[in-house]
């Protein structure tokens, strides 16, 4: 059950851009972007990290991609780091967001890999998900998490829309 819901999503995702007549790359804005976000679960999570955002708004339905990496610190673990690495895509007039990420414990009493598929509302340098987590080991983490993350520009390259 858990597993199905990674391919519900990926492939409501891919639905969702093959809606898209004109299958155009170019971007309108790129940026290099500070990552600063948390989540709450059964305990309480901070991340930081460096994302790289690409975003193209001259266009009836507008899109901003976002890849990321960074650290996670679980809060209800001594030494609860996790390095982290996802990408997230929202678009459209709402803003819907889908996403994925993968993060490695490697604490003695969390070590294991976990992946973690995104649905909820973001475009351009936010996201406000819910996240569901699916652990290799048994983990005595939370599976289900509301997440938030923000996005800082440090650099940002504007490109002229077609």
């Amino acid at each position: 059950m858990k597993h199905l819901l990674l391919l519900l999503m990926l492939l409501i995702h891919q639905a969702t851009l093959g809606q898209d007549n004109v299958l155009d790359r170019s971007y309108t804005d790129r940026s290099w972007d500070l990552l600063v976000g948390g989540s709450l679960g059964g305990t309480l999570n901070a991340e930081l990290g460096l994302a790289r955002r690409y975003q193209r708004a001259h266009r009836k339905r507008p899109f901003a991609t976002v890849m990321y990496a960074s650290v996670e610190r679980n809060f209800g673990f001594s030494k609860g780091f996790a390095p982290k690495v996802g990408a997230w895509r929202g678009s459209g007039p709402a803003g819907l967001c889908f996403g994925v990420s993968g993060l490695y414990y490697s604490q003695p009493i969390l070590r294991g890999f976990c992946i973690r598929p995104e649905i909820g509302f973001g475009y351009e340098r936010f996201k406000v998900t819910y996240a569901y987590n699916v652990y290799t080991s048994q983990a005595r983490i939370s599976p289900h998490m509301l997440t938030v993350a923000l996005l800082f520009s440090f650099k940002v390259t504007e490109l002229p829309a077609e």
